[in-house]
């Protein structure tokens, strides 16, 4: 019955790994990158253990932000949250479904 519910609401169960340790996570594929970025921040604030430590900050004091992707054909392919148009894209956009297995990365940052 909850599966159905789940469903309903549009929501769909993908797996994402950060540092060898991956999580199922119910995301909405037509929210756009940023807002579900921010709902998998928010989760791992709340709950370190289930989830993962998330620094804000590296170790020469900039501020870190995080990008979902997937693993395709062995090589990481990190997801844009816009397109050529400015456009804000979704999961759906990439053709991420129920099941898959994504990879939550820090954004590097040139110094």
């Amino acid at each position: 019955m909850e599966n159905k519910e789940q469903k309903d609401d549009g929501r769909i169960v993908v797996y994402i790994t950060y540092k060898a340790k991956t999580v199922a996570f119910s995301a909405y594929p037509k929210n756009n990158l940023k807002v579900t970025i921010d709902n998998i921040i928010q989760l791992a604030k709340s709950d370190v253990q289930r989830y993962w430590p998330l620094p804000e900050m590296n170790n020469g004091g900039q501020r870190i932000t995080y990008r979902l992707g997937k693993i395709d054909g062995g090589r990481n392919k990190i997801f844009q949250h816009t397109n050529n148009k400015r456009e804000e894209l979704c999961l759906e956009d990439y053709g991420v479904k129920e099941g898959d297995y994504l990879i939550l990365a820090q954004k590097v940052i040139a110094g």
